[in-house]
């Protein structure tokens, strides 16, 4: 049997010419591959599609690639998108995990522009489903995120409960509007969301409790909130939430009303200060993080259910 052997066999010039090459070309790849690794690194994969297709876009000022894949820093940009014979269009914009997509339709500014669409038709209507896409996707993170958003909005003839963002990456600020009659419907319907952290929520009431409060020296924490508050309303004996806060409940009272004589329940925290009392809190129907910072989420939940 006759035995080949690498260390006796000599590679021919062409031979040796593929191997280099060869060589060269996964070099030329893998040190592509590290650098675009780099370039990529801690930036964001952002899908780019403006109808029309040929339209230039740009964030600050710096043109990006239309219908296709750019890789950003997450931040805030300021978008353009423009093209001949269409109204150009601006917005900021807030580039995120969540937030990612840059996709529109541009409009026509005059009959060559609407001529341009209908030509072209194929683009504005593959954009319009993907922006459809888009904004599923971002209102099933958004629900992920604000379990709230789901069961919103709601509105009767009672009261209103929606929301509105300033930004795509802002918190949903949670707006409910009805008067003081029917204030505790609205809260009560807040509060049966059971998969809903009230304390975690920005609730922004339009019957907040505006009464200018006075400076009263009670020892009795009832008495001090009455003295305090206007004559209009009634308060609660006080209940303790702790050593150091306790709760008096103020709200409306007419006797005409029968059993649901009590109603537009506002909630008041108080703690001790001296031989007196001080207002930990500004008042309202139901305390959150944000308008009653510095308390204990315990002692918040605790005062949002008595």
């Amino acid at each position: 049997m006759q035995n080949y052997s690498l260390k006796n066999h000599k590679l021919n010039k062409n031979q040796v010419i593929l191997i280099l090459i060869a060589v060269a070309a996964f070099v030329i790849l893998a040190i592509y591959g590290i650098a675009l690794a780099i370039y990529r690194s801690g930036k964001i994969a952002a899908m780019v599609k403006y109808a029309p297709y040929k339209a230039t876009i740009t964030l600050n000022d710096r043109r990006i690639s239309n219908n296709g894949t750019v890789y950003l820093e997450p931040g805030k940009y300021h978008l353009k998108a423009e093209f001949e014979h269409f109204e150009t269009y601006e917005e900021d914009i807030t580039i995120s995990e969540t937030y990612h997509d840059i996709v529109g339709l541009l409009t026509p500014s005059d009959a060559e522009g609407e001529e341009y669409r209908s030509k072209y038709a194929n683009q504005f209507t593959f954009v319009e489903g993907y922006i459809g896409k888009v904004l599923n996707q971002q209102g099933e993170a958004l629900q992920k995120q604000y379990p709230i958003v789901s069961h919103l909005p709601i509105t009767n003839r009672l009261y209103a409960i929606t929301y509105r963002r300033d930004s795509p990456e802002s918190e949903p600020k949670i707006l409910i509007r009805t008067d003081d009659e029917f204030i505790d419907v609205a809260v009560d319907r807040l509060k049966s969301f059971k998969d809903v952290d009230i304390t975690g929520l920005d609730l922004s009431f339009s019957t907040n409790f505006s009464t200018d409060l006075s400076t009263s020296t009670a020892s009795d924490a009832s008495q001090f909130v009455k003295e305090s508050i206007s004559s209009n309303y009634s308060v609660s004996d006080a209940t303790k939430l702790s050593d150091q806060y306790t709760l008096v409940k103020i709200y409306s009272y007419n006797p005409n009303l029968g059993r649901g004589a009590e109603y537009g329940h506002y909630r008041a925290i108080l703690s001790k200060k001296g031989n007196t009392w001080q207002f930990a809190a500004p008042i309202y129907p139901l305390f959150t993080t944000r308008n009653a910072p510095g308390i204990p989420v315990e002692i918040l939940k605790t005062a949002n259910e008595k």
